[in-house]
């Protein structure tokens, strides 16, 4: 502003010492009437200190009483015509089942005339969550559609859920970089030194917090169940063959 639009503004209506153009002349006038105002109030003001000092501090407690009454965000939520959902499957699902899944999501996504393009990712980006899942929607311009991207999100949550084997959770991604390490409004980290009893306890948090109505999209890092192969070789064979167990 102060460098770059301000100059190229005065370079079409001042010049030192007068101002160009009627508009620039007109503006001048405003703040001349203004600054004579500001003078008349500024003298009022400081003949009647005491009257000041008390309306200010009065106007400064009658808002604390409004405060209780207004929405309060950090980071308000905006209707960018996007978002995304993140797709689990239960733990040990194949990839095929995750497909699957996600083309039934895919059928349920198509049929919303709000629904501009979206992208599907099965297995992470990183490849390795097989039964893992995420879907980044673009919808239409605010103008050109009924429901807002909040009310399209709940819809999508409750329809993607009713998919058999699926958990879906949706994201806004207008706060995620203002929001916690994965991007939710409200994310938990539950330590301790006891692994059973980090479970135990983790697992009772995410089950109240399911029962409230306070909150949505409850999830956790931690996957019970995950199936596990463990190898054990045999020494003396691997030996008798020249080969490592590096190897």
């Amino acid at each position: 502003e102060a460098l770059t639009l301000a100059p190229m503004r005065c370079s079409q209506f001042l010049e030192v010492g007068e101002r160009k153009t009627k508009f620039g002349r007109r503006f001048e006038e405003g703040i001349e009437k203004l600054v004579v105002w500001y003078r008349k109030m500024l003298i009022v003001g400081l003949r009647h200190r005491k009257k000041v000092l008390l309306a200010a501090v009065l106007i400064f407690g009658a808002s604390l009483f409004t405060f209780p009454f207004l929405r309060k965000e950090f980071v308000p939520a905006q209707d960018q015509s996007m978002f995304l959902s993140r797709i689990k499957t239960p733990i040990g699902s194949s990839l095929e089942l995750t497909s699957e899944r996600m083309r039934q999501i895919e059928a349920i996504v198509m049929k919303r005339p709000e629904v501009r393009r979206y992208f599907c990712a099965i297995g992470g980006f990183g490849g390795g969550e097989v039964n893992t899942g995420m879907m980044f929607v673009t919808l239409q311009p605010k103008n050109k559609r009924r429901l807002s991207q909040e009310e399209l999100m709940d819809y999508f949550r409750e329809e993607f859920n009713k998919v058999p084997d699926v958990q879906a959770v949706m994201q806004d991604l207008s706060t995620r970089g203002f929001a916690a390490q994965r991007g939710y409004p409200i994310e938990f980290t539950v330590r301790g030194p006891n692994w059973e009893k980090l479970v135990e306890y983790s697992e009772k948090i995410r089950e109240e917090m399911t029962k409230s109505n306070l909150f949505r999209d409850v999830d956790t890092d931690y996957l019970a169940g995950m199936p596990e192969v463990k190898v054990f070789p045999n020494r003396e064979n691997a030996f008798a063959r020249g080969v490592s167990i590096r190897t």
